[in-house]
């Protein structure tokens, strides 16, 4: 969320295209994978042992009550995007093309990445 939120706000305070805000996301990922990199780096073997592990993921750990959380997310995230469904696709006509159809832009740019953001952190912690 901390990472959606450092693509987000400079792209509210300079009106970023989207194609703006996903290169940002790319960079982003880039800089956390080169951190995951350095971290590996100056591990020693069990440490480095215990990193790999965890990049990989494990979904043994996960109870119901995190598989409800989830699954409720998911959920929630679906019926947002199936309830924007017009407002969706009127932005993929593009920006200017959904602000003359009356849809809210930056509003429905921000709780879409919110709600893409949320299902992509939660299924990240429970893993």
């Amino acid at each position: 969320m901390v990472a959606t939120a450092v693509i987000m706000a400079p792209a509210a305070l300079r009106h970023l295209s989207s194609e703006a805000i996903i290169l940002s996301g790319v960079a982003l990922a880039s800089l956390f994978a080169s951190a995951t990199v350095l971290i590996q780096y100056l591990a020693s073997d069990t440490q480095l042992a215990v990193v790999v592990f965890w990049t990989f993921g494990d979904v043994a750990r996960a109870s119901w009550a995190e598989i409800v959380t989830l699954t409720v997310a998911v959920a929630a995230a679906t019926l947002f995007a199936g309830l924007r469904r017009w407002d969706f696709n009127a932005l993929a006509a593009g920006e200017e093309a959904a602000r003359g159809l009356g849809v809210a832009v930056g509003r429905l740019r921000l709780y879409g990445m919110l709600s893409a953001a949320c299902v992509a952190a939660l299924a990240t912690a429970f893993q």
